[in-house]
């Protein structure tokens, strides 16, 4: 069994670019080891968004993501240890006046693609991609294939070494419930998603591509901070 079984990953901003290096220091220096202090996490990594139009949407109001890794299945107890802290974390004055939420989420590890490997500085950067099966009665089927067809072909593309698959622990009616994460070993990061891209076509007309597969919300990242693609330990 993988030691990361479910990740809570928030994505943020600092709201005013004057602030960027005293936002950044914070987030290394007091956040995260507040919320690993917590036990909730085994680790977390940070990343910074690439503003990419390389098929992939812009970030869209958010330039940084935070991934806190939890160990074994108890998924909703770890986040209710940082839910319970976060409160006294802001009556102390440890959080930054210009931090900014805009989304977080809980997910869950799925399918074939489970075992996702430790936090390392092998990882240059990562590809998430949020998608959805357009009609849902077939979201078993989807997700099969999936697993044994569409995350293989990415794979051959070249410039990733892992992947692992994500859902929501509490499934959202109106947005996309699954996330793939593709870790790029090649320093050009732009390249792993033009590899994606120039297959695309070919993969399309060999029937590769489920019709009711939709992509939504995509982007690269970088590592971010002083403790890179290893993470913050705990």
């Amino acid at each position: 069994m993988a030691r990361t079984q479910g990740l809570n990953i928030t994505f943020a901003q600092c709201n005013d670019a004057a602030q960027a290096q005293s936002w950044s220091d914070w987030y290394d220096d007091i956040h995260l080891p507040d919320i690993m202090s917590t036990g909730a996490f085994w680790k977390a990594t940070r990343w910074e968004v690439l503003n990419t139009h390389l098929g992939a949407f812009p970030n869209s109001g958010f330039t940084h993501l935070n991934i806190g890794e939890i160990e074994g299945p108890d998924i909703e107890v770890n986040l209710g240890k940082v839910i319970a802290m976060a409160p006294d974390f802001r009556a102390q004055g440890r959080v930054h006046p210009n931090h900014v939420v805009v989304d977080m989420m809980a997910m869950q590890a799925i399918g074939r693609w489970s075992e996702k490997p430790a936090p390392s500085e092998e990882t240059r950067g990562l590809f998430m991609v949020f998608s959805k099966c357009n009609v849902p009665e077939n979201l078993e089927a989807w997700n099969e294939w999936f697993d044994a067809v569409h995350v293989p072909d990415m794979m051959e593309t070249g410039g990733f070494h892992a992947a692992t698959r994500w859902e929501r622990l509490v499934p959202d009616t109106h947005r996309p419930n699954h996330l793939i994460i593709y870790e790029i070993q090649i320093d050009d990061l732009e390249q792993s998603v033009r590899n994606i891209l120039e297959r695309i076509p070919d993969l399309k007309a060999r029937g590769r591509i489920r019709p009711d597969h939709s992509g939504a919300l995509r982007f690269i990242a970088k590592p971010a901070g002083k403790y890179g693609a290893s993470g913050y330990p705990r």
